[in-house]
């Protein structure tokens, strides 16, 4: 197996449970690297820190409008750690270039004072000839890709 994630709403008190157990994985063979993915910064941050966790999996958030986590993203880059992004287009506000009040954030119907933030980046993002989803991938592509390379392709660097 190459890699195992912890996935959930919360892994805040079994972080170090889940660090020795991956590590004692890693070290038998069994598995090439362990990680992480939840859609809170604060716990990711701390799992970064005080684990040698190889990957991370950071859900639905550091969207064109939502910033949440972005101190997790900085810890992970100190520690050279890479970053799976997931759901970025969170639950599709930032799928279409023209975002709607029928569209969703964070699963549920998106809250009109809201919805503003995405209609200016469309318009943003029109005055550079830039569609809203392509804006929305551009700002991961380097964290996904690189974490993809990493976990699954060690091998091949250049991946």
């Amino acid at each position: 197996m190459k890699v195992v994630m912890l996935l959930g709403r919360s892994s805040g008190g079994i972080a170090g449970h889940v660090a020795e157990i991956g590590a004692d994985l890693r070290q038998q063979g069994v598995i090439r690297s362990y990680g992480a993915g939840v859609n809170q910064g604060k716990i990711l941050g701390v799992f970064v820190q005080e684990t040698a966790t190889d990957v991370m999996m950071r859900a639905r958030r550091y969207a064109p409008i939502d910033r949440a986590g972005s101190e997790f993203l900085d810890r992970a880059a100190e520690r050279d750690v890479p970053i799976v992004a997931a759901g970025i287009f969170n639950s599709g506000l930032f799928a279409r270039d023209a975002p709607s009040a029928l569209d969703t954030f964070d699963h549920q119907p998106v809250p009109r004072p809201l919805l503003e933030k995405p209609r200016l980046a469309v318009r943003l993002c029109e005055s550079f000839g830039v569609r809203l989803p392509a804006a929305t991938l551009h700002r991961l592509h380097r964290l996904s890709w690189r974490a993809v390379q990493r976990a699954t392709f060690p091998e091949h660097p250049t991946l």
